[in-house]
């Protein structure tokens, strides 16, 4: 079963990653008006095509590289070999390319790179503190925050260096740096002065790059995610993106989808089974029930699975009501 999963992975459910990774995702978006630009300001980048996975791999991509044992290479490492940033290395991903770029207004992908390998550096989340960065360019904009509480630093969006420094502080817990780097919800309770109405988060975490405002059905998975804001807890997005659905509607039986959904991400992470080769699940449910039987040697079905899936999402949901961050959840977790 391996042999056939590593041919499957060869194949077109995989082509995406293994060619010019999931940075293919930002002209897709952008052409779809959902990517989020400018903390969420408008959908749409302009100077998108500076930031592409075309111009990344040209430009930067020095070797893309697999997990081992992995049939499919995903890991697209760039190296900056000239200017500035000479020198510097990160995996690039649609995800820290959008945060510390379009999110942030910022088009210089050497500057982004660089931005990528400093949230490594300090252990940061790419994802949190490029929405985080635009948070704190927002509020300059918005009068809400001075060039004295940034320490000097011009904080536009589009700023590059600006990007850098910020991320620097965060990383340090210096200045501004200390108010930000728990992230923008506890940042906004921090500043006040109506700043909260600028964090994009749920749950206390940061949104992802996907314009809910035109994806309803992704829309969806992140408001009932038992984490907040996080695409991977349901993958609702493929839905609107691929035209499964009309993704400007919310209508009748999104929740079914959401749910089932989510159901099989919580067993992805239970087998250990990376989310990039979801596609070569051919038929989902049956083909994680065999490799389980095949694994431990103990029969599994895949209604059994299912009812599996369901239980860690209720679990992850009374967990959060036991700590009394789920007041307004519902309870269950059944079809809506």
């Amino acid at each position: 079963m391996v042999k056939e999963f590593h041919e499957r992975m060869k194949g077109p459910a995989s082509q995406k990653y293994r060619t010019l990774g999931s940075a293919e995702n930002i002209m897709t978006q952008n052409a779809l008006y959902c990517l989020p630009t400018r903390n969420f300001n408008s959908a749409h980048f302009e100077d998108a095509e500076k930031v592409s996975a075309e111009t990344l791999n040209e430009r930067y991509i020095a070797k893309i590289i697999a997990c081992n044992s992995c049939a499919m290479r995903c890991e697209h490492e760039a190296v900056v070999h000239d200017g500035p940033y000479r020198g510097t290395m990160a995996r690039m991903e649609y995800d820290n390319i959008w945060a510390l770029g379009p999110n942030c207004g910022v088009s210089k992908l050497d500057a982004i790179v660089k931005g990528a390998e400093l949230c490594n550096y300090y252990g940061l989340d790419a994802l949190s503190t490029g929405v985080t960065v635009s948070f704190v360019m927002d509020c300059h904009e918005n009068g809400i925050l001075t060039h004295e509480d940034l320490s000097g630093i011009d904080a536009h969006f589009g700023n590059a260096e600006a990007l850098l420094q910020l991320i620097e502080k965060i990383g340090k817990r210096e200045g501004i740096g200390d108010i930000l780097a728990d992230g923008v919800k506890v940042a906004a309770e921090k500043i006040g002065k109506n700043s909260a109405k600028l964090a994009q988060e749920i749950k206390g975490l940061e949104v992802t790059g996907y314009d809910l405002r035109c994806l309803k059905t992704a829309a969806l998975g992140f408001a009932v995610s038992f984490r907040g804001a996080d695409h991977n807890r349901s993958g609702a997005y493929t839905f609107d993106l691929t035209g499964k659905v009309d993704r400007l509607k919310a209508e009748k039986g999104r929740g079914e989808l959401v749910k089932n959904s989510e159901d099989v991400y919580a067993l992805l992470d239970s087998f250990i089974i990376c989310k990039n080769a979801k596609g070569t699940l051919y038929k989902e449910l049956a083909d994680m029930a065999k490799l389980y039987t095949l694994v431990t040697g103990y029969e599994m079905t895949p209604e059994e699975l299912s009812l599996a899936g369901q239980r860690i999402n209720t679990l992850a949901r009374l967990i959060n009501v036991r700590e009394g961050s789920a007041a307004k959840m519902t309870h269950c977790h059944g079809k809506p």
